[in-house]
C-alpha cells in the first residue's frame, strides 16, 4: 500500500477534468442553440456549413434582386403601355388627314396635335428610370481612364569625332569615344574595296550607297541568328557570309552585333552607320589599304526625371437589361436594349430607294431625323452618304453583317459594351489571329489590309470593311467620315436604325438594287414636320410609320413581359433552393435539444458519481493508518 501517490485520486481526478469540459460544451451547445460553436467542435462540418450559409446568402440575394428586376419590368411595361396608346391616338389623327373632308386648316391643327402628342411620348422614354437608370432609352455610361508615363530627359551634346585615314593593314580606330550614347560615322575608301573593315557594337543602322549586293561575314553566332531573321533581303550563304541584296540597309535595333568584316560583291566606296553605340571600328585587311573615317558623336550631360499621365474618357452604351437572379456571376437574365422613342420607333413596308422608276425616293434624312430599314437579298448593300458633300456623321443601332468604309478612314465612337469589346480586343490582337477575333461566342473581322486602333475613347479604322458573326446585333455604334471624299455601306442589315448625327447636312440611304431597300422614317420625322408640309400624302405615308411604330413598340413590351415571367420562375427557383439549403445547413450546424438535454443529463450524473469516487479514494488512503494500531 503506497502513500505518497494516490492513484485512484489521480484516476477520478482525471476523469472528472475530462466530464467537466464535456458538460461545459454541452451548456454550451444548449445555450446557444448551435451544434457548432467553434472549428473544433467539427472541422469539417463547419466548412461545409459556411459555404452552404454563403450559399444561402446569396441566393435570397438573388431572390431580392429578382423581385426588383420584376418592379423594375412592370415601370417600363407601364409606361411604354402609355406610349401605345398616344400612338393610337396619333393614328387615328392620321387617319383623320387622310380624307378630302378635312381642311388644310384642321391638318394644320391635327399637325400640332400630333406634335404634342410626340413630344410627350419622348418625354416618357426620357423620364421613366429605376434608381436612375433609364429604361426606355440605351443607357450610356463613361468611364475615365488614365496612363502613366515614367522616363527621363537627357540633354545631349554633338561632338566632331578626329577624322582619320587607317593606312595599312589590321589598324583599329583610335576616335571611339568612353560614354558616347550615339554616333554617325562615314566610312571611305580611295580604292573601292571595303572589305577590311570590322564593326561591333548594339543598336543603330548600317546604310550603304549601293543598291547592288554586298556582304557581312560573321564568326558570333547571335548576329548570325539576327541576320538570318531578317527574311529575303538578307541570305545566308554559308560559312558566316550573309549576302545582303539590293543594297538593303539593315537595322540593329536594340541588338548588339560583331562584323568581322564585310565586303561588296559590286564596288562601292562608302558605308555609313548610324545612331548606335560603336565599341570597335577598323581594317581587316591583310594588305594595305586607305580607310578614311569621319562623323559625330553625341554624349549626355545631364538628365532629368519625368512622369506624364494622359486621361480619356470611354463612353459605352448598355447592350439592354442585365439582372443577376441567382448565387454565381453566370446567372443572369437580360433584356434587349429598348429605344421606345421617336427616334427609335417607326420604319416601315415601303421602298426606301429604288434606283429605277420611282420618283419619291423616301430615303432622306434631316438633321437628327433617322431611319429603319432592312436589305432584301443576300450581298446586297445600302450606301448611307451626307448629300451636301460633307463627311457623313451617323449612329447604327441593330442586325449588320458588314459596315464598308470605302475611300475614307472613319472614327468609331458611343458604342455597346459588348461591341466596344469586341473592336477593343481586335486592335489589341488578343488571341494572336490579326484581323480576327472571338468573344463570347461573337467574331469580329476586319478585311485583308484593314486596320482598327484605340484613339481616346473611341477607335480609328482605316479604309475597308469590318464584318460580324451572322445575327449579331450593334446596340449603339457612331461612325463619321475622316474625309468627305468616301461612303459608309452596309450589307445584311436588318431593322437597322440609322441615325443623322450631322450638323447640317441631309444624308441619304441608297441601295445597289431596286427594290432591296424597305422600311422607312422614323417617328422624329413626323414630329419635325414645319407649318404647310403636313400633307394627305404625308398623313398617308406616315401610317404606315405608325404602325411599324406599335409593332416596334408591342414587341418591346412582349420582351418585357417574357422577361418578366422568366424572372419570377428563377424568383420562385431560388425561394426552394434557399429553403433546402437552409435545411441543410440547419442539420449539420444546429443543435437536437433533445439528443443534447439527455446528453447533458447524462454528464451531469456521471460528474456527481464522479464526486463521490473522489471520496472514496481519499478514504482508502485512510487504511493505511492501521498498520500502525
Amino acid at each position: 500500500m503506497r502513500v505518497n501517490t494516490n492513484v485512484s485520486a489521480l484516476i477520478v481526478q482525471e476523469n472528472s477534468n475530462l466530464n467537466n469540459i464535456r458538460t461545459t460544451n454541452s451548456l454550451e451547445k444548449l445555450s446557444t442553440g448551435l451544434k457548432i460553436n467553434k472549428a473544433s467542435d467539427d472541422a469539417s462540418g463547419l466548412s461545409i456549413a459556411e459555404k452552404l450559409r454563403t450559399q444561402v446568402t446569396s441566393l435570397n440575394q438573388g431572390i431580392d434582386n429578382g423581385n426588383s428586376a420584376i418592379s423594375l419590368l412592370q415601370i417600363a411595361d407601364k409606361s411604354m403601355s402609355e406610349q401605345s396608346k398616344i400612338l393610337d391616338i396619333v393614328k387615328s389623327k392620321l387617319v383623320q388627314a387622310n380624307t378630302d373632308t378635312t381642311s388644310d386648316d384642321g391638318r394644320e391643327a391635327i399637325r400640332k396635335d400630333i406634335q404634342k402628342l410626340l413630344q410627350q411620348l419622348d418625354n416618357i422614354a426620357q423620364q421613366t428610370n429605376y434608381n436612375g437608370t433609364k429604361l426606355l432609352e440605351p443607357i450610356s455610361s463613361t468611364m475615365e481612364t488614365s496612363s502613366t508615363t515614367s522616363g527621363s530627359n537627357s540633354e545631349t551634346t554633338t561632338n566632331n569625332l578626329t577624322t582619320e585615314t587607317l593606312i595599312g593593314a589590321n589598324k583599329t580606330y583610335d576616335g571611339l569615344v568612353d560614354g558616347a550614347t550615339s554616333y554617325d560615322i562615314t566610312f571611305t575608301s580611295a580604292d573601292y574595296n571595303l572589305s577590311i573593315v570590322s564593326l561591333s557594337g548594339t543598336g543603330g543602322k548600317l546604310i550603304t550607297n549601293t543598291t547592288d549586293t554586298y556582304i557581312l561575314r560573321t564568326s558570333d553566332v547571335a548576329t548570325q541568328n539576327f541576320l538570318s531573321s531578317l527574311g529575303s533581303n538578307v541570305n545566308n550563304w554559308g560559312g558566316g557570309d550573309y549576302g545582303i541584296t539590293n543594297g538593303y540597309d539593315i537595322d540593329f535595333g536594340n541588338n548588339s552585333f560583331v562584323i568581322d568584316r564585310f565586303y561588296g560583291a559590286t564596288p562601292t566606296s562608302s558605308y555609313s552607320y548610324s545612331g548606335g553605340v560603336l565599341t570597335s571600328l577598323g581594317s581587316a585587311a591583310s594588305s594595305a589599304v586607305d580607310i578614311t573615317i569621319s562623323g559625330t558623336y553625341t554624349t549626355a550631360s545631364s538628365t532629368s526625371s519625368s512622369t506624364s499621365t494622359t486621361s480619356s474618357s470611354v463612353t459605352t452604351v448598355s447592350s439592354g437589361l442585365s439582372f443577376q437572379i441567382g448565387e454565381s456571376s453566370g446567372d443572369l437574365i437580360n433584356n434587349f436594349s429598348i429605344q421606345s422613342n421617336t427616334l427609335g420607333l417607326g420604319g416601315g413596308s415601303e421602298a426606301i430607294d429604288q434606283t429605277t422608276g420611282s420618283s419619291t425616293r423616301n430615303n432622306l434624312m434631316s438633321v437628327g431625323e433617322s431611319m429603319i430599314f432592312s436589305i432584301g437579298g443576300d450581298g446586297n448593300s445600302a450606301t448611307i452618304n451626307a448629300t451636301d458633300g460633307s463627311a457623313t456623321n451617323v449612329n447604327l443601332s441593330g442586325d449588320v453583317n458588314t459596315i464598308n468604309l470605302t475611300g475614307t478612314s472613319g472614327t468609331i465612337s458611343n458604342l455597346d459594351e459588348s461591341t466596344y469589346d469586341l473592336l477593343n480586343a481586335l486592335s489589341m490582337d488578343i488571341d494572336g489571329v490579326n484581323n480576327s477575333e472571338t468573344l463570347n461566342g461573337v467574331t469580329v473581322t476586319l478585311s485583308s489590309g484593314t486596320t482598327i486602333t484605340k484613339s481616346g475613347g473611341g477607335f480609328t479604322i482605316s479604309q475597308g470593311s469590318i464584318s460580324f458573326s451572322d445575327d449579331y446585333s450593334i446596340a449603339s455604334m457612331n461612325i463619321k467620315e475622316t474625309t468627305a471624299s468616301g461612303t459608309i455601306s452596309v450589307q445584311n442589315a436588318n431593322n437597322l436604325l440609322v441615325t443623322n448625327l450631322s450638323d447640317s447636312a441631309t444624308v441619304s440611304v441608297t441601295s445597289n438594287a431596286s427594290g432591296t431597300l424597305v422600311g422607312g422614317q422614323t417617328l422624329a420625322a413626323l414630329k419635325n414636320l414645319q407649318a404647310g408640309q403636313f400633307t394627305q400624302q404625308m398623313a398617308h405615308r406616315f401610317q404606315g410609320v405608325v404602325d411599324s411604330a406599335i409593332s416596334r413598340l408591342n414587341t418591346y413590351r412582349s420582351d418585357i413581359g417574357s422577361t418578366q415571367n422568366q424572372v419570377e420562375s428563377a424568383v420562385r427557383n431560388l425561394m426552394t433552393q434557399s429553403t433546402n439549403v437552409s435545411a441543410a445547413e440547419s442539420i449539420i450546424r444546429d443543435v437536437d435539444y433533445a439528443e443534447e438535454s439527455s446528453n447533458f443529463n447524462k454528464l451531469n450524473v456521471i460528474s456527481q458519481a464522479g464526486s463521490y469516487a473522489m471520496s472514496q479514494a481519499f478514504a482508502t488512503s485512510q487504511n493505511v493508518l492501521r498498520l500502525f494500531s
